[in-house]
């Protein structure tokens, strides 16, 4: 699994978990739709800093916590 792939399934199971839409999250933490369309379809090269961020702020958990999942451990990442 690549990271662009890792950060799309945190996203979705996140939104799954939280009972939120993927519109619901875009109002919530700022990101436009172009931009979250752009992670979860792996368009992205990189996941910069800001997008972390505002992931992670609007999901209400810190960078840590979002990247603290088996997704993103290295036997798991390309």
């Amino acid at each position: 699994m690549t990271l662009n792939e890792a950060v799309a399934a945190r996203i979705n199971g996140l939104l799954k978990e939280r009972g939120l839409t993927q519109s619901e999250f875009e109002k919530k933490s700022g990101i436009s739709h172009e931009r979250m369309q752009r992670l979860l379809l792996y368009k992205n090269k990189h996941i910069s800093f800001r997008t972390a961020r505002d992931l992670a702020c609007g999901f209400n958990i810190s960078m840590a916590e979002f990247f603290r999942d088996p997704l993103f451990d290295a036997e798991n990442l390309k």
